[in-house]
């Protein structure tokens, strides 16, 4: 999934997205705000893990409360949103 894809599918579940297929607040990026990210996090009950898997250092494991998603990244920001975006997917 690109940036543009997982920016649109969390805009899509946070309410910051148009219907004419865009993200109607420029402002919106939760790859790159920390505040934007962790609302995600307080929204959607997502459970955070970090792990340590020797050739990087600390990843991050994120899923929901509810078992429905889970994705993991070098980023806390861009496994969160890895996590939202395809919770959302799974509606479409």
């Amino acid at each position: 999934m690109t940036d543009l894809e997982i920016t649109r599918l969390c805009a899509k579940a946070t309410g910051h997205y148009s219907y004419a297929g865009n993200c109607h607040d420029p402002s919106y990026r939760p790859l790159h705000d920390d505040n934007q990210a962790m609302a995600l996090v307080k929204k959607f009950r997502l459970l955070v893990t970090p792990i340590f898997n020797g050739r990087t250092g600390a990843d991050w494991v994120v899923s929901s409360y509810l078992g429905d998603c889970a994705a993991e990244d070098i980023t806390l920001n861009r496994a969160c949103c890895k996590c939202v975006a395809n919770m959302e997917a799974k509606k479409s």
